[in-house]
């Protein structure tokens, strides 16, 4: 049965919180550069104004009567008043039923309703003064808890005031303490990412819900939990999905558990005491939400139809670490706010599935990358001109550019770069991202970071090779080639294999520089192949193999855009990160 849906996209949980008064002769505007800042529009081009009033804390009171399809909400707005003023603003979606607005002494107010904002008038409110008014108001679904069998009572914009109006960085917001008291008859749960206090008595159970952690969209699910799970680094995992797929519930805690402690220990700790998965109808863009304590994947991922989400799931759980711990607020540096989700992701699947699976996933991400046709800078992040861009580019080729990173500085050093970025005191932005990876490289890696994320060229090769015999008695022979470079000016040391007549393979690695580059190999038989970058590690566009034969003459070429996998693991993961 499909999860029931709010007539209302919000309910003013958030909006109540964000709501500021505005001055006597620009009321309405100063209303509206909250509102827009709390959606996510830009408001920095316009005047800065100051508030009258500022959010201090909201709490509220929600009962739920499974056999009907309403929610009766109490919300507490605290307030501290900045000016004295006799007519506050409020933000309320227009479809929402308002009762009544009342006075820290119970005093019904007067207000208007004028589309999605609410005009009070109120005795004047001094200076200084720090006060409390209640709003009680309906909340409308679709159908009664126990016909749907979940409830997504809001998704709301988190209750935050915005610090800085750069438009350059993302919303940051000053945490505000919010709480939610929810009364509910078993079996029905209430499902946050906030800390929940539980009070059972007499069937009835009581969850009292507060967080202060500055995210913009905390979902509140009103349902039954079905699977959980104890974790001594992260707490309890609990699952809630749907009847029709309750069934799948222990496969995604268990997938839960062990990616958890993975990052755990391979990123850092957690201080959560609870851990809750819901599958939930997301907006038709997304696929998955991550929040502190809290991952969410739409009903359509989560279905016995479809494969089971590996690596989306992955990133959405990465994202506890990268995000919900560590803030990562300037727009322009998204190639690390999803690119380090994604690539720590593809770093599970090596450990838990194997390196096949990896490298699957990172040939995918490599040729989503490579799809887009007018490719930009990663260091412009979400500036980008297009969402396709943004999303091939942000999230793939940015996994991409960290994988090679990681070839580049060695796996230990570069797990020493992820457990530095977690213990940072400080928001993690490129030029913060590129120190720390110089001070562990202990050296200069502007050749890197220049070539992957201030230009957008990737590069083609052309190699070219031959062999002689240099050695009679002792038969040896040598290989000689040159790698010319095409399309960007790139450094790396790519890994070159060569299968022989008549022992192993041989693998050395050659630097190729910007322009062409001389390489040459001893070997113990004579070469019947040349393999370019065998395991996928380098981004490039296509590499053309040109073979000479003992005496210079040419035997002949091949050209490939990238060497396809030939077989794929049984569990590949179909989902998009």
């Amino acid at each position: 049965m499909e999860i029931m849906r709010l007539t209302a996209k919000t309910l003013i949980l958030a909006t109540l919180a964000t709501a500021l008064a505005a001055p006597p002769t620009r009321a309405v505007d100063a209303v509206e550069e909250v509102a827009s800042g709390a959606f996510g529009r830009d408001s920095a081009a316009r005047p800065a104004q100051s508030p009258v009033i500022v959010p201090q804390r909201i709490d509220l009171r929600v009962e739920v009567r499974p056999e009907l399809p309403t929610a009766l909400i109490e919300a507490d707005f605290t307030f501290r008043v900045e000016r004295t003023a006799e007519v506050v603003n409020v933000f309320l979606r227009p479809d929402m039923n308002l009762d009544v607005i009342e006075d820290v002494d119970g005093v019904p107010l007067t207000y208007r309703r004028r589309q999605s904002r609410i005009r009070i008038s109120t005795p004047s409110l001094d200076a200084g003064v720090v006060t409390t008014w209640r709003f009680r108001y309906r909340a409308t679904f679709d159908a009664p808890l126990e016909e749907s069998g979940q409830m997504l009572l809001t998704t709301p914009w988190y209750p935050h005031l915005r610090v800085t109006p750069d438009p350059e960085e993302f919303l940051r917001f000053v945490p505000m303490p919010m709480s939610l008291t929810a009364t509910l008859p078993d079996p029905w749960v209430l499902v946050s990412s906030g800390t929940n206090r539980v009070a059972d008595e007499n069937g009835v159970t009581t969850y009292v819900w507060r967080d202060s952690v500055p995210n913009q969209t905390i979902p509140l699910v009103i349902g039954r939990f079905v699977e959980d799970n104890k974790l001594d680094t992260v707490g309890f995992v609990r699952a809630f999905l749907d009847h029709r797929n309750s069934s799948l519930a222990k496969s995604y805690v268990e997938y839960i558990a062990s990616a958890a402690t993975f990052f755990s220990e391979r990123i850092g700790v957690l201080d959560r005491r609870s851990w809750n998965f819901v599958a939930v109808d997301l907006p038709e863009t997304m696929s998955g939400l991550t929040l502190p304590g809290m991952t969410l994947l739409d009903v359509d991922v989560v279905s016995r139809e479809m494969a089971f989400p590996y690596r989306l799931l992955a990133h959405e759980i990465a994202h506890q670490w990268w995000n919900s711990y560590i803030e990562i607020p300037r727009g322009r540096d998204a190639w690390l706010r999803e690119g380090l989700p994604t690539y720590s992701s593809l770093m599970f699947l090596e450990s838990e599935y194997g390196a096949r699976m990896m490298r699957q996933e990172l040939d995918r991400s490599q040729r989503v990358a490579l799809s887009i046709a007018s490719p930009e800078p990663l260091e412009i992040g979400f500036d980008m001109s297009s969402q396709e861009a943004i999303n091939a580019l942000n999230y793939h080729k940015a996994a991409a550019v960290l994988h090679m990173l990681r070839e580049i500085m060695g796996l230990d050093k570069f797990i020493d770069l992820i457990r530095a970025l977690h213990d940072l005191e400080e928001d993690l932005t490129t030029p913060v991202f590129v120190r720390l990876a110089e001070e562990i490289y202990a050296g200069d890696l502007s050749w890197f970071f220049n070539a992957w994320l201030r230009s957008a060229d990737v590069p083609s090769f052309r190699v070219r090779y031959g062999y002689e015999r240099v050695e009679a008695r002792l038969p040896r022979y040598e290989l000689r080639g040159v790698i010319e470079q095409q399309g960007a000016a790139i450094r790396y040391p790519v890994r070159m294999r060569v299968s022989l007549e008549a022992a192993p393979p041989l693998e050395t690695t050659v630097w190729i520089e910007p322009g062409s580059v001389d390489f040459s190999i001893s070997l113990p038989s004579p070469p019947t192949g040349l393999q370019f970058d065998p395991d996928g590690d380098l981004l490039y566009h296509e590499v053309s193999v040109e073979v000479l034969g003992p005496l210079g003459e040419r035997v002949g070429t091949t050209s490939s855009p990238r060497p396809a996998r030939k077989e794929e693991p049984p569990d590949a993961p179909t989902d998009g990160a």
